[in-house]
């Protein structure tokens, strides 16, 4: 039997237990699942404000943006991951655009953590995929390339 690619081989970066590795993609997992339902229990108003239901409409919290009248590279990321939690990719695409691959990237850890969850429990190691430390590197250089970008429009 040829043996396995390096990257089944390989242990979790965390090197710890099983269990402790069960916790943390379960942590994940439960993370993504929340943000994912949070993002669909609420909805963006007219007026581009948050409204959460029978709490009404929730308060600005940028600090940044308070402070400095201008908008952080996160600001709009809420109201994009609400439009895309409905499919109105071009309003999310108004609100941030690096939203678009910020919730393609949080909808991706469900079944990616649901895959790793089941491996573990099966008395397999975690996959450490190549490249995903690129990956978290690079979700922070595309909002700050965005927050720019929207700076000189």
């Amino acid at each position: 039997m040829p043996p396995a690619p390096a990257c089944v081989q390989r242990v979790s970066r965390r090197g710890t237990s099983m269990i402790d590795s069960r916790q943390y993609h379960a942590s994940i997992l439960a993370l993504c699942v929340a943000t994912l339902g949070i993002s669909w229990a609420l909805e963006v108003r007219s007026d581009g404000r948050v409204r959460a239901g029978a709490l009404g409409t929730l308060p600005e919290v940028c600090q940044w943006r308070r402070l400095l009248g201008i908008d952080c590279p996160g600001c709009g990321l809420t109201r994009s991951f609400i439009c895309l939690s409905r499919a109105q990719w071009a309003r999310a695409w108004n609100f941030n655009p690096a939203g678009i691959a910020l919730f393609g990237a949080v909808v991706l850890q469900v079944p990616f953590r649901v895959w790793q969850l089941a491996r573990l429990a099966r008395g397999f190691r975690a996959v450490v995929l190549p490249g995903a430390t690129v990956s978290l590197v690079l979700l922070p250089v595309l909002l700050a390339v965005q927050w720019v970008a929207r700076l000189a429009w």
